[in-house]
């Protein structure tokens, strides 16, 4: 639902051709953000991309590193990613997340993220550990 529909999302502003939209969490300080534009290549390009881990940092300049900490089935992984500080205000984070991919008749292909622990893939020195409530 909060991938396809507009309820509740506030469309602030446009960068380099992706419509950011943004919606707080009601009773927190959370802000979500998503994304809109089109991209030219088919959904499983996209997903290769998003898989790639060494190539990762061509496309997120906060990305500083991340590995497979388990590799559960072919659609289901956990995770763990370390991202540098957006300012000086705040630490950089790392995240520790389930993700589960899922491929519809149609092509589309929902690719999903959750926070989780993992006794792999304990806390990082000098990082504080992100939560994800729902990314993808």
């Amino acid at each position: 639902q909060l991938c396809v529909s507009d309820d509740g999302w506030e469309h602030p502003k446009e960068k380099k051709g992706v419509k950011i939209h943004m919606r707080s969490v009601e009773g927190t300080a959370i802000v979500m953000l998503r994304g809109v534009t089109t991209i030219p290549n088919t959904a499983e390009e996209v997903l290769a991309a998003t898989e790639d881990l060494s190539k990762r940092k061509e496309w997120d300049e906060l990305f500083i590193e991340g590995s497979v900490v388990e590799q559960i089935d072919a659609d289901h992984q956990v995770l763990q990613f370390k991202f540098k500080a957006p300012s000086r205000m705040v630490y950089p984070r790392d995240f520790v997340m389930s993700r589960g991919i899922r491929r519809k008749e149609d092509g589309t292909i929902i690719s999903n993220h959750i926070a989780c622990e993992h006794p792999k893939a304990g806390e990082v020195k000098g990082y504080v550990r992100g939560q994800l409530r729902a990314s993808g």
